[in-house]
């Protein structure tokens, strides 16, 4: 495979590929595993001050790095706090706990003393792959987590309404869900609505 030709600076486009070194390996190694006009170089610098301008969730950040530092998780942590991103981590040496911590971070992957040309096309797959998965199990989670959220305040809006006005649990919801339609609005919003009405949403 021909060896990339990367720009300095982030180039950031459909399925693009940002390497940074931070005192690991000669990054020729990465550079190569892609096809020209893919990818770009981020200093040093750059990464330790955040400058993650232009990164978006098709952007894979592969850092070639001496080992496995706080300051590098702490930026990493950042990034994906700010625009996520699948993270691809090779380190000359790093402790078991140190690479468990770049996973915790928000890294896709961690690879210790394991930066090898062919390997690197594959493992950027399986990073983007990792990403994609726990993007869309944090999603799953959110959206469970505000049906739940959702659920609960038209419980407590509809209990409210049955102990007002003594109305049965079924027209309590019935209610909610006639003025919803009225209103044009969500159920939930209705609900949350009538609470602050009744001082107990602020």
């Amino acid at each position: 495979m021909a060896k990339a030709s990367c720009s300095s600076g982030p180039k950031i486009e459909t399925e693009s590929v940002v390497v940074v070194s931070l005192g690991g390996a000669p990054v020729d190694a990465v550079l190569s595993a892609f096809p020209e006009n893919t990818c770009s170089t981020l200093s040093s610098t750059a990464f330790l001050s955040g400058h993650f301008s232009g990164f978006s969730s098709s952007t894979l950040l592969i850092i070639s790095a001496a080992d496995v530092s706080e300051d590098m998780l702490l930026r990493v942590k950042d990034l994906q706090s700010t625009s996520p991103c699948p993270v691809l981590i090779f380190a000359a040496t790093a402790s078991p706990e140190m690479a468990q911590n770049a996973l915790r971070s928000g890294a896709s992957s961690c690879v210790i003393d394991g930066l090898q040309p062919h390997r690197v096309e594959t493992l950027a797959a399986i990073s983007r792959e990792r990403f994609e998965q726990n993007r869309a199990l944090k999603q799953e989670l959110e959206q469970t987590r505000g049906t739940l959220e959702t659920r609960k305040i038209i419980d407590r809006a509809k209990s409210l309404i049955m102990e007002q006005r003594g109305l049965k649990e079924s027209e309590a919801y019935e209610l909610l869900r006639k003025t919803a339609m009225n209103q044009s609005k969500s159920m939930r919003e209705v609900a949350e609505s009538f609470l602050t009405v009744s001082g107990i949403l602020g």
